[in-house]
């Protein structure tokens, strides 16, 4: 922290009302230094230090609570997730195949599934937490069904190529 930019801040908090400085410092982290100017402005204006404590402490629960965006649950983590496992699957057995066998290559394959298992699962956990209307319910639903399928073609999968390796 230089100078300038601590006197810059303490300008710009002079310069802004005080409900925006109590949701700058309830729902934004910063660096110690800007948020030690922060709490000396709100003082300033008669904010107590415990009531800026309490919300502080508060930061982590919010964050926590927030929505998790269908959207992102469904494109990224789906569709894009899925197309992603498979090209890497692919991409992955071709060249573990050609340097190990076969059979490592259907294990580096299998790994790839399980790896994207392990992605997709606690975020469907964390869609299904919240409140979702019937279509969002739908495509989870078939999600579910997908990571089931995945687990069981992995488990399988696994339990196929781990006695041909030992042997």
């Amino acid at each position: 922290m230089s100078v300038t930019q601590e006197a810059a801040l303490k300008a710009r908090f002079a310069g802004t009302e005080t409900d925006t400085l109590l949701e700058l410092w309830a729902n934004h982290e910063r660096l110690d230094w800007a948020e030690t100017i922060l709490a000396a402005e709100l003082a300033e204006r008669g904010i107590a230090p415990a009531e800026l404590a309490s919300m502080a402490s508060a930061r982590g629960s919010l964050a926590a609570e927030k929505a998790v965006s269908a959207r992102d649950t469904f494109v990224g983590y789906g569709l894009l997730g899925r197309a992603c496992a498979v090209l890497l699957a692919v991409a992955a057995s071709t060249m573990v195949g050609a340097l190990f066998g076969k059979l490592m290559g259907t294990v580096a394959m299998l790994l790839v599934f399980l790896g994207y298992v392990a992605i997709l699962a606690p975020r469907l956990v964390l869609q299904s937490r919240q409140r979702n209307g019937g279509a969002v319910a739908f495509v989870l639903a078939y999600q579910y069904l997908e990571l089931g399928l995945l687990l069981v073609i992995v488990i399988g999968g696994m339990a196929w190529v781990v006695p041909r390796l030992l042997a």
